[in-house]
């Protein structure tokens, strides 16, 4: 990283004012983006929270910088709705844009809660439950853009969807030696390039197994400068030049304010001082930061393919498929965006898995339905939009003429029914009955042949056959369906045989 850009990310974490003793400080959580030369460009975000003696509370202030140089700028104060609150645990994603954890007391049990973040407002929407008594104060997402966070209330290492902000499997308890690892508020955790996990607390860098929580010490920094230790050390990242990997930026807020850096493969002696007082004449109060990176220049956007348009039947399960979806330079894994762009009306049809490259939703009415597709290669650079039209099918309705009957009485009067007919795709129905066959000589006529419940009354004894043929409101016909009714016959007088 280049000392200069790094200072100026970091001499805007804190506002002035004293807490009791330096000593009774809170820590400053930061994740700082490490330079990528000139090919490359990042944004770094940053929260600032003010000052409850030796913690945080609100207002928090988001703002934002180029990690290259320039001023602040975008300067807003965190809402949710009107109120202004406390928020820590900055993470950012170059697909799914910027996080941060509120926290929120309640019955003076420390809890967070997920926020998305607007940056052109400072708008705070929460996402999901409140975490009770989840202390949560460093975040990131990971190579593969999963929320990982470190909660110091209950030692432990969590996943938190981004989407729904539930908890994803199971917290990691943190372990050292087979014992529960005590995090503290002096934690913080970072990933190198290599994918390695780190956990620094206080004066010491672990290694972290974060399928296992098993920590691995790799050194801790006993060198005292000007007769104190270094023992209030938050973690910032790692470099992403390529010629420094193991380059671990940290901060220590033990009442100088320093920035220094280590290479973690050779330990403590390798701490090199970057910027003395960053903040010098106070330390109370909280702050974190997070850096999206831009593109290289040259980088050519990837190609969003949402797929073929499609027609199916209403009530049918659909999938989309994006998956030919493409990056010119191989700037994989790609990170997938469907939105539904506009539907029929009256449709509450709503896409399943929208951040997958195969998203599915199931028609509800009649019309088209239109969805977009944006992809984002692994270097945050997005396509333009691809759609795709979903209609549907017209299906033919089904007629329905009811059971048959058998009528005992001779001029009884007899309903047919048809109500049981359908329209898969839910459309209203017309009904068109008729005398398919009646007795010879039966003169009988229907009561209203486009009624489902129409009437007749047999004049003739015998087999009386009535048809229906259902239509729906897009001209679709039903094959027909028939109904039969006997008549009961009179009866035949036989005397038998005449004597003699």
């Amino acid at each position: 990283m280049k000392a200069t850009h790094a200072l100026n990310l970091l001499c805007l974490t804190r506002q002035i004012n004293f807490c009791r003793l330096l000593t009774e400080i809170s820590l400053i959580s930061l994740l700082i983006v490490a330079s990528l030369g000139d090919t490359a460009q990042a944004i770094v975000y940053g929260l600032k929270s003010a000052a409850d003696c030796c913690d945080s509370t609100a207002p928090t202030y988001l703002f934002k910088f180029d990690e290259k140089g320039g001023g602040v700028s975008g300067v807003r104060q965190v809402k949710v709705g009107t109120a202004s609150v406390d928020a820590d645990g900055l993470a950012v994603s170059p697909s799914l844009g910027l996080y941060a954890f509120q926290l929120v007391s309640v019955s003076g049990v420390i809890s967070s809660r997920l926020l998305k973040l607007n940056e052109s407002t400072g708008a705070a929407a929460p996402i999901g439950s409140l975490f009770s008594n989840r202390r949560i104060r460093g975040a990131l997402f990971d190579r593969d853009n999963r929320l990982l966070a470190i909660d110091e209330a209950q030692n432990q290492l969590i996943e938190i969807n981004p989407l729904t902000g539930a908890l994803i499997g199971s917290p990691i308890t943190l372990t050292r030696d087979g014992a529960t690892f005590n995090v503290g508020t002096t934690s913080d955790i970072a990933q190198r390039a290599d994918g390695t996990f780190f956990l620094i607390q206080s004066r010491s860098v672990f290694t972290l197994n974060i399928v296992t929580g098993a920590l691995t010490l790799q050194f801790t920094d006993n060198i005292a400068s000007g007769g104190t230790p270094y023992i209030s050390i938050s973690v910032a990242t790692f470099s992403a030049n390529a010629a420094s990997p193991n380059d671990l930026f940290i901060y220590d807020i033990n009442g100088s304010d320093d920035i220094f850096r280590y290479d973690v493969t050779v330990g403590a002696s390798s701490r090199r001082l970057v910027y003395s007082n960053v903040v010098s004449s106070f330390n109370a109060g909280r702050g974190d930061l997070a850096a999206v990176v831009f593109p290289a220049a040259g980088n050519k956007p990837p190609t969003a393919d949402a797929g073929p348009d499609k027609e199916t039947p209403i009530g049918n399960p659909v999938s989309l498929d994006g998956s030919k979806s493409s990056d010119p330079e191989s700037n994989y894994p790609l990170s997938y965006s469907w939105t539904l762009v506009s539907a029929p009306e009256g449709s509450s049809a709503a896409l399943a898995n929208a951040n997958t490259a195969t998203p599915s939703f199931t028609p509800d009415v009649r019309g088209i339905y239109t969805f977009e597709l944006i992809v984002t290669d692994s270097l945050g650079l997005q396509s333009s939009p691809d759609e795709v039209l979903v209609s549907t099918s017209n299906v033919p309705p089904v007629a329905d003429a009811g059971p048959d009957q058998f009528v005992p009485q001779l001029g009884s009067l007899v309903q047919l029914d048809g109500t049981r007919s359908f329209d898969q795709d839910g459309d209203q129905l017309t009904f068109r009955w008729s005398i398919f066959t009646a007795p010879e000589g039966s003169l009988a006529a229907l009561s209203d042949t486009s009624s489902p419940t129409p009437t007749f009354k047999p004049d003739v004894s015998g087999e009386y056959v009535m048809s229906l043929v259902v239509t729906d409101t897009a001209g679709a016909e039903s094959p027909e369906d028939f109904v039969t009714i006997l008549v009961n016959f009179p009866p035949v007088a036989n005397a038998g045989r005449a004597p003699g």
